[in-house]
C-alpha cells in the first residue's frame, strides 16, 4: 500500500491566502536515522539564523526537513534549461507558473533553453566565458573538474549545512561515502548529484515478447544467453538482423562495460577505473577485461545479429525500424520507452500496418529485459546521478542561502520531487486505491501507470504542454523508491525491483590532481578516450580484424605512444597523496 502525502493543492491554497510555508514529506519515511551527525555536519538546521555575513537575505529562518520552500520576497532566477525537441521551454509552462506561487521563485524571465544535442558545448562555452546561468542542472559529475580552475563554480562545500533534504537522504540512503567521491583536488565539492533510493539501470534491451513465446525461447538473463536468443531469432527470420543499437549505442554499451568490469559508451569518461584492492589505477585500454568486452560485441556484428550501422546511429531510426517489425530488439532507457514503443506499435497497427520481416498485429506485446549479467556479477548502477551544479557568482547575492533552500526544496525534498513530476495534488493528479492518478484533462505518454495514455493525443501532455516530468527537475534521476515506481506498471515494478538487489558498481572517483597534473593528465587522457572508443568501435563493427596483432598492437600504442603509462603515474600519485592527508 503506497502512503499518501499531504497534497499540493492544499499547500497552494495556503500559499495564495495566507502563505503558509510548511508540507509534510510525500510518500516516504523521512524521520531523522536513528544516529544523526550535528546540524553543521548534516544540515538539518538550514535556516538563516545559522549565517554568519553577507547572503542572508530572504532565507527562511531555521528551515528544516519536511518545511516547504517560501521567499517572502520575490526571487529571478537565470536556469540553463536541456531541451528537447518534443518538448521545448515555454515561459507559461504549469510547472513555472505554479512553481512560482508555491515558492515565490521566478524561473520564467531568464532561462536559457539549449536543444540537447549541444547543450554539453554551449554549457561549457558559456561557463568558460563566465556568463553562464545561476542554475545548471543535468550536469554529470565526471565534467564537473575541467571547470574548478577557471572558478565558474560555486564551491557548495562551506555551504551544504544550509540544504537539509539534501543531507537528510544523503544520511537515510547511506550515501556520504558516495558522496565524498566527488570532492575535488582542491577539497571541495561543486557538484550537487541527483540521488536515489535504490540502485538503478536506467539502459537495458527491449525484445519481441510475443516472437519469444511463438519459438518458445525463455528471456535471456546474461549476455550469451542474449546472444543464443538472437541466434535463434535470426535463425528462424533468415535475411534478419535481429539487434539495432539505439543511441549509438552509447547507453547499453556502458552499462554493458560495467557487468564486464571496465568502461565504454557515455560511462568511458577518462578510461580509468581504481582498483580497490590495490590502490593503483587501470586504464581499459591495458585491461584484459576490454578484450572480452569488445570480443562480445564484436561477435555479435559478426554473426549478423547486430546491426553495424546501428552503432553510429541515432536513436530515431533504431526506433523507427523497431516498431515497424524490422528489428526483434532495440536498447530502451526503461519504462517510458516501453510505453512509448508499445504505444507506437499499436497505432500502426490501428492504420493497418503490418511492418516488416518481423511483422506487427494487434498480439504485438513487448518485453524489457533486466539489463543482463556479465562476467563482473549482478553489478547496477552506482546511486549518484546527474545533478546541478551552480554560477559561483550566486555567492554575491544577497539572497545566497534563500537560493540554496530553494535548490533543496525543488530537487531534494520529497514534496519538491513530487511536484517535479505529478504537478499538483487536486489539480494534475488525485489519489486513487493507494497511487497517484493523473486526473482527466492530463496525460504522460511516457507512464506505464496512471498517465492516461490512452488520451496522449487529446489531452494536455505533463511534459511537452506543462513542463512537468522534465529531467532537468530529475524526477527520473533522483527520487526514493516511492516516487521512482509510481508511474510504473506492475510488470516495470517488478523489474525495478530486480534491478534493485544488484550490487552497486565500485565506487570510481576522478583522482585528486592539483592543477599542474590536471593540465598535463587532461591532454593525455582526452587523446587516449578518443583513440580509444575509436578503435574498439573499429574492432566492433568489423573495420578492423580483431587478432592477438591488432589488439597487442592498440594496447602497445595507447601504453606508450598516447601516454597511458604516464596517466597512470600521475592518477596513482594523486591518489596517494590524498589517502596519506
Amino acid at each position: 500500500m503506497f502512503k499518501k502525502p499531504l497534497g499540493m493543492k492544499k499547500a497552494l491554497g495556503l500559499l495564495i491566502t495566507a502563505s503558509a510555508l510548511a508540507l509534510a514529506a510525500c510518500g516516504q519515511d523521512t524521520s531523522t536515522p536513528a544516529e544523526t551527525s550535528t546540524p553543521a555536519e548534516t544540515g538539518n538546521n538550514g535556516g538563516a539564523e545559522a549565517v554568519a555575513g553577507n547572503g542572508i537575505g530572504t532565507a527562511m529562518t531555521n528551515f528544516q526537513v519536511e518545511d516547504q520552500f517560501f521567499s517572502e520576497t520575490p526571487m529571478d532566477l537565470s536556469l540553463l534549461f536541456r531541451q528537447l525537441a518534443e518538448s521545448p521551454w515555454q515561459n507559461d509552462w504549469m510547472m513555472v507558473e505554479r512553481l512560482r506561487e508555491l515558492t515565490n521563485v521566478n524561473l520564467a524571465s531568464n532561462t536559457t533553453a539549449i536543444l540537447h544535442d549541444d547543450f554539453a558545448q554551449q554549457r561549457q562555452l558559456m561557463i568558460a566565458a563566465g556568463d553562464a546561468p545561476e542554475l545548471m542542472p543535468f550536469m554529470y559529475g565526471q565534467y564537473v573538474a575541467q571547470f574548478v580552475a577557471g572558478g565558474g563554480l560555486l564551491p557548495i562545500t562551506d555551504y551544504i549545512q544550509h540544504m537539509p533534504h539534501f543531507n537528510h537522504f544523503l544520511d537515510l540512503w547511506d550515501l556520504r561515502d558516495e558522496f565524498e567521491t566527488t570532492r575535488q583536488a582542491d577539497g571541495n565539492f561543486y557538484h550537487l548529484p541527483g540521488f536515489q533510493e535504490d540502485i538503478r539501470v536506467r539502459f537495458t534491451i527491449a525484445m519481441r515478447r510475443d516472437i519469444l513465446e511463438d519459438l518458445n525461447l525463455e528471456a535471456p538473463t546474461n549476455w550469451d544467453e542474449v546472444a543464443e536468443v538472437l541466434a535463434a531469432v535470426e535463425a528462424a527470420f533468415p535475411g534478419t538482423v535481429p539487434y539495432q543499437a539505439a543511441w549509438g549505442g552509447d547507453a547499453i554499451t556502458n552499462i554493458a562495460a560495467r557487468t564486464f568490469g571496465v568502461r565504454f559508451g557515455w560511462g568511458l569518461g577518462n578510461g580509468l577505473i581504481l582498483d580497490h584492492a590495490t590502490n593503483t589505477h587501470n586504464h581499459i585500454s591495458q585491461m584484459p577485461e576490454m578484450r572480452d568486452f569488445t570480443e562480445y560485441w564484436a561477435g555479435l556484428v559478426r554473426d549478423g545479429l547486430l546491426l553495424p550501422e546501428s552503432m553510429a546511429g541515432g536513436f530515431n531510426e533504431a526506433w523507427e525500424n523497431f516498431v515497424n517489425g524490422y528489428s526483434f530488439a532495440v536498447d530502451t532507457s526503461g519504462a517510458g520507452m516501453h510505453a512509448s514503443l508499445s504505444r507506437d506499435i499499436q497505432n500502426l497497427v490501428a492504420d493497418g500496418m503490418t511492418g516488416g520481416p518481423f511483422g506487427i498485429d494487434e498480439n504485438t506485446t513487448l518485453l524489457t529485459l533486466p539489463t543482463p549479467n556479465g562476467p563482473a556479477g549482478f553489478v547496477g548502477e552506482n546511486r549518484l546521478n546527474n545533478g546541478l551544479v551552480l554560477n559561483s557568482s550566486i555567492r554575491e547575492r544577497e539572497d545566497f542561502i534563500a537560493i540554496l533552500q530553494f535548490v533543496d526544496w525543488l530537487w531534494y525534498s520529497e514534496a519538491g520531487r513530487e511536484f517535479s513530476m505529478w504537478g499538483i495534488e487536486g489539480e494534475t493528479f488525485e489519489w486513487v486505491d493507494g497511487r497517484r492518478q493523473l486526473k482527466e484533462g492530463f496525460t504522460n505518454p511516457s507512464w506505464t501507470f496512471g498517465g492516461n495514455i490512452e488520451h496522449a493525443d487529446e489531452w494536455q501532455q505533463m511534459q511537452r504542454d506543462l513542463g512537468f516530468s522534465e529531467n532537468v527537475w530529475l524526477p527520473s534521476m533522483g527520487a526514493s523508491r516511492e516516487l521512482t515506481i509510481s508511474t510504473m506498471s506492475e510488470e516495470l515494478q517488478e523489474l525495478h525491483m530486480l534491478n534493485a538487489t544488484r550490487v552497486q558498481a565500485p565506487f570510481n572517483p576522478g583522482p585528486p590532481y592539483n592543477d599542474e597534473e590536471r593540465e598535463i593528465a587532461s591532454g593525455i587522457a582526452t587523446a587516449v578516450t578518443d583513440n580509444t572508443n575509436a578503435v574498439v568501435r573499429r574492432f566492433i563493427v568489423g573495420e578492423l580484424e580483431l587478432n592477438d596483432a591488432n589488439w597487442n598492437e592498440f594496447v602497445v600504442q595507447a601504453a606508450l605512444d598516447m601516454g597511458v603509462e604516464r596517466l597512470l603515474e600521475l592518477a596513482d600519485e594523486a591518489h596517494v597523496r590524498e589517502r596519506l592527508n
